[in-house]
């Protein structure tokens, strides 16, 4: 999974929804290989078995892959390594850390909506490393919350089984949210970036035919010239 991701994605980031699509499509065959092989080496033919494994190992790629991928193949220059946007996205990730203790550590189940509006700040500001660092984080503190029976999940008069199922429900509802909101993100960026490198390009074009262009916005009757 890991090595499609390589192939889908552009410097660490899916930038195109078919992209993502892909992604997850294959994440859920290999998800599906992975129980498969386990319940044959196991010898546990029975669907609660082969549910709990798919549905753990889906999601941890889901999860994981992007995360990892997002450090490992970011750029090295400065844009990176600049302490002001180190510390910013340090201060993101504290934020989610703290909705998601206060979410997942009482018995309400009103606040598991909570990390929410962090989880897309970060993506916003991060793309799609905010956002898979922000489930990470959450699944790490729900996991650590239903392992020690506290919070609205922990909380549930239910077996193992049905908590493991209801939890990662809930995360998968967390990815859905961030992850293509950070693709949309990318594809904007994307956007602009040709558009400047176009508007570059015209600029050089005009200034050595020694010609110009201008415009009129017929809604305010304003007029632009360009340089030439």
């Amino acid at each position: 999974v890991a090595w499609l991701y390589r192939r889908v994605a552009r410097g660490g980031e899916i930038t195109e929804m078919i992209s993502a699509a892909k992604f997850a499509f294959h994440a859920v065959l290999g998800a599906l290989a992975s129980a498969t092989i386990a319940t044959a080496w196991t010898g546990k033919w029975h669907w609660s078995f082969f549910g709990s494994w798919f549905v753990t190992v889906v999601m941890g790629m889901l999860i994981v892959t992007p995360l990892i991928m997002s450090v490992a193949r970011a750029p090295a220059g400065d844009e990176w390594i600049n302490p002001r946007r180190m510390l910013g996205a340090l201060a993101l990730m504290g934020v989610v850390l703290g909705a998601t203790l206060l979410a997942l550590s009482v018995e309400h189940f009103y606040l598991i909506f909570l990390p929410f509006a962090p989880m897309l700040l970060a993506t916003y500001r991060l793309g799609s490393f905010g956002s898979a660092a922000s489930v990470a984080t959450v699944a790490l503190v729900g996991s650590l919350a239903i392992a020690w029976r506290i919070g609205p999940f922990g909380a549930l008069d239910a077996d193992s089984t049905v908590l493991m199922y209801a939890y990662q429900f809930y995360l998968l509802m967390l990815l859905a949210s961030s992850m293509p909101l950070a693709v949309l993100l990318k594809q904007h960026s994307a956007a602009l970036d040709r558009l400047e490198e176009s508007h570059g390009w015209l600029e050089m074009a005009e200034e050595a035919a020694k010609v110009g262009h201008w415009r009129i916005n017929m809604m305010d009757e304003s007029i632009f010239w360009s340089n030439e």
